[in-house]
């Protein structure tokens, strides 16, 4: 994996302080020292970065396989979470206020005990989960998707099996 172009930039501006921090050094100046040392560590962390990148694009990745069986994901990590559709006992639509620039809507499919699988909005998009749920669950409730889906704040939302309405 290759440094991209900020990592390089950020690497030649991290060593011209560096290099700003050693010229303070010498005059006697205390703050060089600081100066000198934070942007040494900013240039190894670029040094790094693809490295990095590469583990915690390894670590993130995920598959998401939905069929007749049922559906399963699998972390980058090789853990796995699977749950067949004869196990299914409810679908749940949890929401964060992290967004909208990190994930923050999910899917969770669970069955009996702690079995289930979690699934975050954007690999349920890649591989149309909602799409399945509807083909698999008729009386999906598709309010209750709709609400969560414009929910900005921690919230949970049961949308199968339908929940009785109060009157």
């Amino acid at each position: 994996m290759r440094h991209t172009r900020s990592e390089v930039l950020i690497f030649i501006l991290s060593l011209l302080f560096v290099a700003g921090g050693v010229a303070g050094i010498r005059r006697g100046e205390l703050m060089g020292w600081e100066v000198a040392g934070f942007f040494g560590l900013c240039a190894a962390v670029m040094v790094a970065a693809p490295w990095l990148r590469k583990r915690r694009e390894k670590r993130m990745a995920q598959s998401l396989t939905i069929d007749d069986w049922g559906v399963r994901r699998t972390l980058g990590t090789g853990k796995e979470e699977a749950l067949a559709w004869a196990e299914l006992t409810e679908v749940m639509i949890l929401t964060t206020a992290d967004g909208p620039f990190a994930e923050d809507v999910f899917f969770m499919l669970r069955g009996a005990g702690d079995t289930g699988v979690l699934v975050g909005q954007e690999l349920a998009m890649q591989h149309k989960l909602l799409d399945a749920l509807q083909a698999r669950l008729p009386d999906l409730d598709n309010e209750a998707i709709i609400r969560a889906m414009g929910s900005t704040e921690e919230a949970r939302f049961v949308v199968w099996p339908p929940q009785t309405k109060q009157a």
